[in-house]
């Protein structure tokens, strides 16, 4: 059997700990909303639009829903009083042909809202650093 020794390991330790209080609360949150409006702006790209009055598109939006400081999750939808009526447009009904658009949105672009998540991580934890 091998043996191996492991140097460094106290300070290792405390990297990762200092590294994970730099990637919490209002980075999180930030580098969350800036994925999905990557996301957002292709669902807004590919929904239906009419020919006057309001658009799918204007009324896509992002939604912090809940936040703590290791955990943040965001919604892209619709505004639930004002545009009610586009889930029809996504889903379709028995009267109306479904024209999705938020569920091709993910499925298109969902490494480059990862990508996006990685970057605004990487500079909100910089930040933190540079601010210390």
């Amino acid at each position: 059997m091998a043996a191996i020794t492991l140097t460094g390991d106290k300070t290792l330790a405390r990297r990762f700990t200092r590294l994970q209080r730099e990637a919490q609360g209002p980075v999180l949150t930030a580098a969350a909303v800036a994925g999905a409006d990557v996301i957002r702006e292709e669902a807004a790209r590919l929904a239906p639009r009419g020919r006057r009055g309001s658009h799918a598109a204007d009324n896509i939006k992002i939604e912090s829903v809940k936040t703590s400081r290791t955990k943040a999750i965001v919604n892209i939808g619709y505004d639930k009083f004002s545009a009610w009526w586009l889930r029809f447009q996504e889903l379709g009904t028995q009267f109306h042909r479904a024209q999705p658009h938020l569920r091709p949105a993910l499925d298109n672009k969902k490494d480059a809202a990862v990508a996006r998540f990685g970057r605004v991580l990487k500079l909100g934890i910089d930040a933190a650093r540079r601010a210390r």
